[in-house]
């Protein structure tokens, strides 16, 4: 455990939701915001724990932080993203408010409800969409990979999810994306029409 200022850092990298929760999973700059007089100094703090040498845990790669509010301390479990900045699709069997998660500091990151509007406590249901998405009613387990993919959460930043394979129409083989037929099928087929025509 590592603290900074109103910052703290665990090595814990999974939480466990025994009732149903609303869910916060969002880029954790966007909640750790420099618009809010206590948290000035939080995002930088935050990223100094993060990132200290003399750390015995890699907490750059994952982990838990809490954060001392004036209406109590909020915590969020934390990951890297496999390759940075992006949009990332998410799903969950849970009703959700918002399908895709923007990273603009290569990280995502899960918060209750709750623990966001101890920070924010004026963000409207429209401002939470802005930044990431609502999950209503969650429960089970959430944890990141070493790959920069959730799970319980499903959200995969590493591609993983958009690897889609395509088949030749004629004997299955793959194929690129937009082809129709593999090369031996298309030769097969215009002898085929040779044939046909006299040839």
């Amino acid at each position: 455990m590592k603290k900074k200022g109103i910052m703290t850092v665990t090595n814990c990298n999974a939480v466990r939701y025994q009732e149903a929760t609303d869910l916060f999973f969002c880029d954790p700059c966007y909640v750790i915001t420099h618009t809010i007089d206590y948290l000035d100094q939080a995002w930088g703090d935050f990223c100094s724990l993060m990132f200290d040498k003399k750390n015995e845990h890699d907490y750059s790669k994952e982990g838990t932080a809490f954060i001392e509010t004036p209406n109590g301390t909020a915590q969020f479990l934390y990951a890297s993203t496999a390759y940075g900045d992006g949009c990332y699709n998410v799903r969950t069997p849970f009703k959700q408010d918002g399908y895709e998660a923007g990273v603009d500091a290569g990280m995502l990151s899960v918060w209750t409800l709750a623990d966001v509007k101890k920070i924010h406590p004026d963000w409207t249901d429209e401002q939470l969409r802005y930044y990431g998405v609502v999950i209503r009613g969650f429960h089970g387990h959430v944890n990141p990979d070493e790959e920069g993919n959730w799970h319980g959460i499903e959200c995969c930043t590493d591609g993983s999810d958009e690897e889609e394979e395509y088949e030749c129409d004629r004997c299955g083989c793959e194929v690129d994306e937009y082809e129709t037929y593999c090369w031996s099928c298309e030769e097969y087929m215009e002898d085929e029409e040779g044939d046909e025509d006299g040839w």
